[in-house]
């Protein structure tokens, strides 16, 4: 789900929700590899994956160029 609400309604906050299994195939091995006690995810794995398809979808509707650039720098979630 994406919202751009946080708890404070006149912040504007866009981010995505989303809910993945606990783990994953892990192609070297050959598989599955769970992730850490407690998540569902490796959180510094999906921020870097879902930014980089998001940037790859703006770049192919001609959107990325209007994206103030300091937003891809940030690191978070």
């Amino acid at each position: 789900m994406l919202h751009t609400w946080g708890r404070d309604p006149t912040v504007y906050h866009p981010h995505v929700h989303f809910v993945v299994p606990g783990g994953g195939v892990n192609k070297k091995l050959d598989r599955w590899q769970q992730t850490a006690e407690n998540f569902l995810f490796d959180h510094g794995t999906a921020c870097r994956v879902y930014k980089a398809k998001f940037a790859d979808h703006l770049r192919e509707l001609g959107l990325y160029d209007q994206v103030d650039a300091s937003v891809w720098r940030r690191n978070g979630s």
